[in-house]
């Protein structure tokens, strides 16, 4: 066990509390410094993480050297342990690489794995360092749109993308924007079009621990076959789901030596080395999180109740079909009859984030990772605008 987690306190949190984070630094609520704009566009939770990671932190801050660091075995065994319970999947310590963040895991994975004029294939709408990595790496992105009736893949749509210049595929699993659980079958037979034309998926899978819908189930890529295992970066970290995304704590398991190789070099001397106090929150939230995991994603459902009750009041002005992951919430406004969304409803006193970054304008996508008072106040300048 490691010396900085031996206290162990159940994650106990008022939801309903609205920490003050006016002038922290918060990249999020700082964006509308001194305004009255109501803050639901990064995605990280208004919500004070579980006192399990902050009694680790506070163990590690007595401690008192914050030199480099590197996984503990006792961090290593807390993430397999709980993936092998929660996700299936069996990682040996060597297939694990630990970074400081998910954004530059995807840098890492075009530049090892492609070269300038090479494509990489993402399903859009998705989170914007999906659409900008290819081209920072030299490559050309290829967006193949979700099915626009169900946000789905069109497996049809995808292999007319690809050709001999494809050498990666994206995916978000569970997707963001969109909030899709994946199903089994169809991640099948994305992994079998990939093992077919020497693709390799990269799946980003750091919402994988917060599945709202009790009939929908996270698939790692890794588990659909052991081809594909070999032929697949999984990218996890427990910052979505525990809140602590600033502390910068991220794993890429790669089974395959050879892939593993290519990326761990395109990391080296480029991405700083994971943190300590990312390290030990991330011991922490796999080791002793799950009962806070299980209060957040209750609460979170009933956030989404609300805007679904929303979304049916509003007279077809908005559209929204109902995520089964995330907290984030994707608002079809085009029938709003607002001109620009996103600055109107900014005007209104919410600021969310614009659909056009995703690759899709006249969406929104909405954070409802906050208290429901905060909540009802947003829906409420929202509505406003719609009158």
């Amino acid at each position: 066990m490691s010396i900085f987690t031996n206290t162990r306190v159940q994650c106990m949190t008022n939801f309903d509390h609205l920490p003050n984070r006016h002038n922290t630094g918060s990249y999020k609520w700082d964006k509308y410094k001194n305004t009255d704009i109501i803050p639901l566009w990064v995605a990280d939770m208004d919500f004070v993480s579980p006192p399990c990671i902050s009694e680790a932190m506070i163990e590690s801050a007595q401690f008192g050297v914050f030199g480099y660091s590197e996984a503990t075995e006792s961090c290593e065994q807390a993430f397999i342990n709980y993936v092998s319970e929660h996700h299936n999947i069996k990682p040996k310590a060597q297939e694990l690489f630990w970074l400081p963040g998910l954004v530059c895991a995807l840098h890492a994975v075009c530049r090892a794995y492609t070269q300038p004029g090479d494509e990489v294939i993402t399903f859009t709408p998705i989170y914007p360092p999906f659409l900008y990595a290819p081209g920072n790496s030299g490559a050309k992105t290829v967006e193949v749109p979700l099915d626009p009736e169900t946000h789905r893949p069109n497996m049809a749509w995808l292999r007319n993308a690809i050709n001999e210049q494809t050498k990666v595929l994206l995916l978000c699993n569970p997707h963001n924007p969109v909030g899709i659980c994946f199903s089994k079958e169809e991640l099948a037979e994305i992994a079998t079009i990939c093992l077919e034309n020497n693709i390799v998926l990269c799946s980003d899978e750091v919402h994988c621990d917060l599945i709202l819908d009790p009939e929908s189930q996270h698939h790692s890529i890794a588990t659909i076959s052991p081809e594909i295992a070999q032929q697949s970066v999984t990218l996890m970290a427990p910052s979505k789901t525990w809140n602590i995304a600033g502390l910068g704590c991220s794993i890429a398991y790669i089974p395959n030596d050879s892939l593993r190789r290519k990326f761990i070099r395109e990391c080296r001397g480029k991405i700083p080395e994971t943190n300590i106090a990312g390290l030990v929150a991330g011991e922490a939230a796999y080791r002793d999180g799950e009962s806070w995991r299980l209060e957040v994603i209750d609460y979170l459902r009933g956030n989404l109740d609300l805007i679904e009750k929303f979304v049916a009041e509003s007279n077809g002005k908005i559209r929204m079909q109902r995520p089964s992951a995330t907290y984030l919430a994707w608002l079809d406004f085009r029938e709003s009859g607002l001109a620009n969304p996103a600055k109107e409803l900014e005007a209104a006193g919410v600021g969310l984030s614009d659909g056009k970054d995703f690759g899709l304008a006249g969406y929104m996508r909405l954070n409802f990772g906050c208290p429901r008072s905060l909540l009802e106040e947003a829906l409420k300048r929202i509505k406003s605008c719609l009158t």
